[in-house]
């Protein structure tokens, strides 16, 4: 609704119950035209804005949306920031990894290996050169040593600048032993 209070009256009753609709603007009489300009000028700009904040918002949603659907993947997905604190993980990650995992837990501590920590470790390497890395890694899991695939990409901010690293885990345990056979 853009404005439309015009009004002889002030009194503060009727000025608290135009309030409640809402109105862009309210304008008492007698006006004078420039004020009248001014105020269907500001009624229409505000209206615009209030159209944009509603436009974003609604992108923002589908973003989420988006998001939500994409952490609820059977497959194990951490997201994790360049001081190695762990930002966002899904249910299959915890259902590996711990059902204790919170946001703000150190990576190096939630799964534990013997490359946390040093060249070879993917935040690490990220901090380096922001790229899309693949390897295998051996990680302590609630259910033992297990191998797994891993794919790492950079996390990028709105500036597509990296502030982390998003990660994938693919147990192939099961694949290694019987290749080893």
């Amino acid at each position: 609704m853009l404005f439309r209070s015009l009004s002889a009256y002030t009194d503060q009753d009727l000025l608290d119950r135009a309030k409640k609709v809402g109105p862009f603007g309210y304008l008492v009489k007698p006006f004078r035209e420039n004020e009248l300009k001014a105020t269907i000028e500001m009624t229409l700009e505000k209206s615009q804005l209030e159209k944009e904040r509603n436009f974003a918002n609604l992108e923002l949603l589908k973003v989420r949306a988006s998001l939500e659907s994409i952490l609820s993947s059977v497959i194990p997905i951490s997201v994790t920031d360049l001081d190695f604190n762990i930002l966002k993980v899904n249910d299959a990650y915890r259902e590996i990894f711990g059902e204790n995992t919170r946001p703000m837990d150190k990576c190096y501590e939630s799964r534990k290996g013997p490359d946390c920590m040093s060249d070879k470790c993917p935040v690490q390497q990220m901090r380096t050169e922001s790229k899309v890395y693949s390897y295998e890694r051996v990680k302590e899991t609630t259910r033992g040593e297990k191998i797994f695939l891993m794919d790492a990409r950079p996390y990028l901010d709105a500036n597509q600048q990296t502030i982390g690293i998003v990660q994938t885990f693919q147990d192939i345990t099961e694949k290694k032993s019987e290749e080893a056979k």
